[in-house]
Formats: structure tokens, C-alpha cells, sequence
């Protein structure tokens, strides 16, 4: 049975990464090819100048609009899933006056919500009798 072993390295300069394939009948001769091809691309770090990265700027989060939008906003009356009509108003499928999410359930709740102008969630009313 043969093994084979693939190892890619990164050079140091930056250049093109230097790819070793090692084929051996052992898992013990495997081991010492292993130790001897990772001996070879051992590089002495103190040789290499150093950056330091620099600062990460923590992301800003999405407006709430946004996140509500990626996630699926939940009813404010029971806590149920909601249709989002704001690409179909968006479209000319709904009116400018239809609500932008309403209830899934028709026969309990039917809550409906209109965004704020700000894009923040407005309040939520069932709708009049």
C-alpha cells in the first residue's frame, strides 16, 4: 500500500507557493519524509521584517430596517411570522398605502405595520372591523 502525502508552502519572499508531494510504503517512513520536507521550508522568522496590521474597524451594524429584512420580522401582536410587501409595493403590485409587513395569520391576528420614514419599525394595528 502506498501513502501519499501533499503539502503546499508559502514562500517567504512572496512568491509563487512551492507544492511536495511525498509517496512512501510506511506510515513510519511517511512520518520521517514528513519531518524532513517540513525542515526544508522551515523558515527562521527573525529574518522576515514585520508589519504590524493595521487597527480593524468594527463593522457598523445594518440599520434596523435592514437586519429586521435579513432575518424576517415577527409579528408585534403574537409573534408570528410576516409577509414583507415592501418589494411589492416597491413594484406597483400593492398600493403606496398598503401595509409593509402583515400577519401570516389571517384568522387570529392579521396585524399589519407601516415602516416609520426613518426605515425604523412603525407601531402595529389589526386592521378596523
Amino acid at each position: 500500500m502506498q501513502i501519499e502525502y501533499n503539502r503546499f508552502f508559502n514562500r517567504p519572499d512572496g512568491g509563487k507557493s512551492e507544492h511536495v508531494k511525498v509517496i512512501c510504503d510506511s506510515y513510519e517512513a511517511l512520518e520521517t519524509a514528513i519531518q524532513t520536507v517540513n525542515g526544508l521550508f522551515t523558515v527562521d522568522l527573525g529574518d522576515i521584517p514585520f508589519e504590524e496590521p493595521p487597527p480593524r474597524t468594527p463593522a457598523r451594524p445594518a440599520p434596523a430596517s435592514q437586519r429586521e429584512q435579513a432575518r424576517g420580522m415577527a409579528c408585534g401582536m403574537c409573534g408570528g411570522d410576516t409577509y414583507d410587501n415592501r418589494a411589492k409595493k416597491a413594484k406597483g403590485e400593492y398600493g403606496a398605502t398598503s401595509p409593509d409587513f402583515t400577519c401570516k395569520d389571517k384568522s387570529e391576528c392579521n396585524a399589519r405595520m407601516w415602516l416609520n420614514k426613518d426605515g425604523t419599525e412603525g407601531d402595529w394595528k389589526y386592521p378596523k372591523v
